[in-house]
């Protein structure tokens, strides 16, 4: 007998249903995976750009270093540190207002690399005039808001020609000032006295013709400066204060006094009133020097003449330069530079009753305000206005974006 045939038997496979289920589920995956990817992506772009940020704040900041540690430190060497135009127009006793967000200018002497002088026929000397400062316009070589460095190398006569052959003695000559005698205030001679911080160091005088400046951060939108002084309340436990004048600090009511105003102090007051002592400082807003009160000579009864004489960085312990940084992408967001010009305006300088409120009111009202808190506190509140208008002139990705720095540079005094 033969066998039965074999049963046929249907195919083994998915049904449609289950092909429809793993479809989906591998959707989900990809789509998990696509997020994952996406976000590690965003987080390692976002970390880079902070490391270029944090790398071209390292730059400047050894830049400035380099010259800050050769800058000259005698008292009678010009130097401008100037602060906002408007920034000395406010109650600096009261301490009251705010100052707008136009760049401070740092020029000073130093014997730091520098372009070689121009002029024929004289010796190089080992001195150059040093700067820094945003240009807020722009160029054909150095874009808007981005922080440039004037270094020009001065000869032994300390004479700079420009293209036109005339020598510049109001912008270039590192000028030791001189005393008029009793009484007298030190002469307003050349130097960097009679040349207003904007054009310091522009040779010729056409900024656009200028080639003695660098570029040297394109993404630096903002500086500024304050200064560590000395604190002389108690001159037997010197501790420090901070201002935004090179001028040791004494607290309310202390033997000492410091005036910061566009004249001096009274020179031969009543019989009566108070007349500066030994010791005492002013310093000079329309000039941007400081002075300390060396002798008192009587003018009769009860009158007194003092003496002044050139005080230069004496009472400063480190220059405190804070700067504000946005990166080259986040700029090609903006549509204009007015953007920038807002942005840079809205980190403000802070007041002397900020830096110190132990010194306005008598008794502390909270820590130092250093320009870099201050500037971060005005950043998170921009942020968060961002955030809640759709409208702001300033996306939200680009406040992001903004990275504010600050440094100490202790001198050697």
């Amino acid at each position: 007998m033969n066998p039965a045939p074999p049963q046929r038997t249907p195919s083994s496979g998915f049904t449609l249903v289950e092909m429809l289920v793993s479809v989906a589920v591998l959707v989900l995956i990809m789509t998990f995976i696509a997020q994952m990817m996406n976000s590690a992506t965003i987080s390692t772009t976002l970390s880079g750009r902070h490391v270029d940020t944090d790398s071209e704040a390292r730059l400047v900041f050894d830049r400035m270093q380099s010259d800050f540690s050769r800058m000259s430190h005698r008292t009678d060497v010009d130097f401008v540190f100037a602060k906002q135009p408007d920034y000395l127009n406010l109650n600096t006793s009261g301490n009251t207002g705010s100052a707008s967000g136009t760049d401070a200018e740092m020029f000073f002497y130093s014997e730091a690399p520098a372009y070689p002088a121009s002029t024929s026929g004289t010796d190089p000397s080992s001195v150059a005039l040093i700067g820094y400062t945003i240009n807020t316009t722009g160029s054909s070589y150095i874009p808007a808001y981005s922080l440039q460095r004037l270094s020009k190398g001065l000869t032994l006569n300390s004479q700079i020609s420009q293209t036109s052959g005339t020598p510049d003695t109001e912008t270039a000559s590192m000028l030791f000032l001189t005393s008029t005698g009793l009484g007298g205030l030190p002469l307003a001679a050349t130097g960097l006295l009679n040349s207003e911080p904007g054009v310091i160091g522009v040779y010729p005088d056409t900024p656009a013709d200028n080639t003695d400046y660098d570029l040297l951060s394109p993404e630096v939108l903002r500086m500024d400066f304050t200064f560590q002084v000395k604190d002389l309340t108690n001159p037997s436990a010197p501790s420090a204060a901070y201002s935004n004048f090179p001028c040791a600090f004494y607290k309310k009511g202390a033997t000492n006094t410091r005036t910061i105003n566009s004249g001096p102090p009274s020179q031969s007051p009543t019989n009566g009133s108070s007349h500066p002592v030994v010791g005492d400082r002013w310093y000079d807003t329309s000039t941007n020097r400081c002075y300390i009160c060396t002798t008192l000579l009587s003018n009769g009864p009860n009158q007194f003449l003092p003496v002044w004489e050139p005080n230069g960085m004496a009472d400063v312990n480190a220059i405190v330069v804070t700067i504000a940084i946005l990166d080259q992408r986040s700029r090609r967001v903006l549509p204009d530079d007015t953007v920038l010009s807002a942005l840079a305006g809205s980190f403000l300088a802070p007041t002397e009753g900020a830096l110190n409120p132990i010194y306005s009111g008598g008794s502390a009202s909270g820590p130092p305000q250093l320009t870099a808190d201050l500037w971060q506190t005005e950043l998170s509140d921009m942020l968060l206005a961002a955030q809640d208008n759709s409208s702001s002139k300033v996306p939200v990705s680009v406040l992001g974006q903004v990275r504010i720095y600050q440094r100490f540079f202790y001198l050697n005094n």
